[in-house]
């Protein structure tokens, strides 16, 4: 594997995450919709996060893939539901 250079890099945007997130709705037999609105006065154009400072100074690194993520976190919400008390 390639290791990542320090220094902020896009991973995904939010439309990736959308794309990973729409074939597990789909599944669950839910649609995703999209809802572009113009920009507010104090909305930014872009956020860009770095972790490698966290990485440098502590050793962390992610142990998984982000749509293997994204996966994990939609199973257990979806299970969180079904299992909730009404």
């Amino acid at each position: 594997t390639t290791e990542r250079q320090p220094g902020p890099q896009l991973i995904a945007s939010n439309r990736d995450l959308i794309g990973m997130l729409e074939p597990l709705a789909a599944t669950a037999g839910v649609q995703i919709s999209i809802e572009t609105l113009p920009a507010r006065h104090f909305d930014v154009p872009a956020n860009v996060l770095d972790s490698s400072k966290l990485g440098l100074h502590t050793g962390w690194k992610p142990l998984v893939a982000l749509g293997t993520g994204v996966a994990a976190v939609w199973k257990a919400a979806r299970e969180g539901m079904t299992n909730s008390p009404s």
